[in-house]
């Protein structure tokens, strides 16, 4: 699993730093600085990421990031999950705390850039999704409708194909979640929120309201762990 570990790690350093396809990553003794690990633990979640196309590697240049497509990222974490584990909390887990991640960068870059006419299109979405509150399966889906398009917004055009990778990995234990009718009026609270500061254009308070919602799922998976 080690280098199925550090393939999650160098994407979320990605992610997390805003490169774009073309850019250069740090040498590998960066990367193991800054993921708290070894060189060799780095080199291997390279050859994974290299082995899907994810980044390129060259001997003496260095490793760069891909052009990527969603084929490429799809099959990332398709093999990530597969590497003996089914659905099981651990996995999930992981994929929650990588979303929770992506939306704290997001939706600040969304709060900065957003239109007149892309906060139209959020309103609706959430109209949408408050008149779909006891369908499960079409309010996860304006859900992810929902935070795709602040993907979009933010201009970072990497950002679009990871979310929607992780809302497809997600999809179905959210829609075998028990508890998910509990849970839609506080996610919908939570969305108006972060559409009010999204309109407001308040980049410092959104980061706080998106880090609080994308977890909220995993204190419940938390919460269920311990029953």
């Amino acid at each position: 699993m080690e280098n199925t570990d550090r393939a999650f790690d160098i994407i979320s350093y990605i992610v997390d730093n805003g490169f774009k396809p073309g850019d250069k990553l740090p040498s590998i003794r960066t990367l193991a600085t800054q993921m708290q690990c070894s060189p060799s633990e780095v080199r291997s979640g390279l050859i994974t990421c290299a082995a899907l196309g994810i980044v390129q590697t060259h001997a003496r240049a260095g490793s760069f990031l891909s052009q990527i497509d969603n084929k490429r990222v799809e099959s990332l974490f398709s093999l990530l999950v597969k590497f003996g584990m089914d659905y099981s909390s651990p996995v999930i887990m992981d994929i929650y705390q990588l979303k929770t991640m992506l939306d704290a960068e997001l939706f600040p870059l969304a709060a900065k850039y957003r239109t007149p006419e892309e906060v139209i299109e959020l309103r609706q979405i959430l109209d949408r999704q408050e008149a779909a509150i006891d369908d499960a399966r079409r309010f996860i889906e304006l859900d992810e409708a929902f935070h795709l398009k602040v993907a979009v917004i933010s201009r970072n055009n990497l950002a679009p194909i990871l979310l929607g990778t992780l809302h497809a990995m997600l999809r179905e234990n959210r829609l075998n979640n028990p508890e998910g009718a509990q849970s839609r009026p506080f996610v919908l609270k939570d969305h108006r929120a972060l559409f009010d500061a999204i309109v407001e254009q308040d980049s410092e308070h959104i980061t706080e309201l998106a880090r609080m919602h994308s977890q909220r799922r995993i204190r419940e998976l938390s919460a269920m762990a311990r029953t």
